[in-house]
């Protein structure tokens, strides 16, 4: 970290043949506020966090006292919905790795047998 700290304060590249250039000070955060591309990814990274952040967080909360009031069918019920996307990703995956690999109809024993 601190060695970061210090290169963020130097005049290198990746280039340089030395480990640090020459010292500049703050010379590198002057000319990064000054670019416009980063300004504009600043406005937009600060948007996101005063509108993303408490709009989730406050949509997670009511979601979550909606649930809790429920009978035990129904909150059974959005658990499941819930966890399902969490689930599903590894199960797609294992069907299309034991596909791959069945010994009669896998596409690797076929692309190996068509090999000799």
């Amino acid at each position: 970290m601190f060695i970061c700290i210090f290169t963020s304060l130097t005049a290198s590249n990746m280039n340089d043949t030395t480990m640090f250039g020459q010292f500049v000070g703050l010379k590198n955060f002057a000319k990064l506020f000054e670019d416009k591309v980063f300004q504009k990814g600043l406005v937009n990274t600060f948007i996101i966090v005063i509108v993303s952040v408490p709009t989730v967080c406050a949509f997670s909360l009511w979601v979550g006292s909606a649930i809790y009031k429920l009978n035990n069918v129904a909150l059974s019920a959005f658990r499941c919905i819930f966890y399902l996307p969490v689930v599903t990703g590894s199960v797609a995956v294992t069907v299309v790795w034991r596909w791959m690999y069945d010994n009669y109809t896998g596409i690797l024993n076929t692309a190996l047998k068509a090999r000799g």
